[in-house]
């Protein structure tokens, strides 16, 4: 089941606003509970989070490490049960998958350390089901 298939957007003022900012962090973003969508299959985590950058940010960071965190609380997710597929600006062919490590954040807040690994041929495979081809490709190329 498809819990999110859309543009995220923070607003870094905090407030909702009709106009779109060029300096607004948005990204491409699906999130799939992965228990209903394939119940026949037991998951290790349930949740698949892909995520890909609309533009490139203002920032070289990942989506993972500048939105993670908010899309996290967001949609009420535990990071033990998340798989986070992204891939760098640069290299839309690579998968990535990253793993969260929770670390103690200032004011009580958990903040989280981030590795990286390339994606498995399994967790490639599982990607590919839930997106249409060409995903990852930059906005301004992609098939329409």
């Amino acid at each position: 089941m498809i819990v999110f298939d859309g543009t995220y957007r923070w607003n870094p003022s905090g407030k909702r606003s009709g106009r779109r900012r060029n300096w607004d962090l948005c990204c491409d973003l699906r999130v799939i509970d992965l228990t209903t969508a394939i119940p026949e299959v037991v998951h290790l985590r349930r949740f698949l989070v892909v995520a890909n950058w609309i533009r490139p940010a203002l920032t070289t960071s990942s989506i993972a490490e500048t939105l993670g965190k908010r899309i996290f609380r967001d949609f009420h997710l535990n990071s033990r049960n998340v798989l986070w597929i992204e891939t760098d600006w640069d290299h839309p062919e690579k998968l990535l998958a990253a793993s969260f490590h929770p670390v103690a954040g200032p004011y009580e807040e958990t903040d989280y350390e981030i590795r990286w690994r390339e994606a498995m041929p399994n967790e490639k495979e599982l990607v590919d089901a839930f997106l249409p081809k060409g995903w990852f490709l930059a906005y301004r190329t992609r098939p329409r």
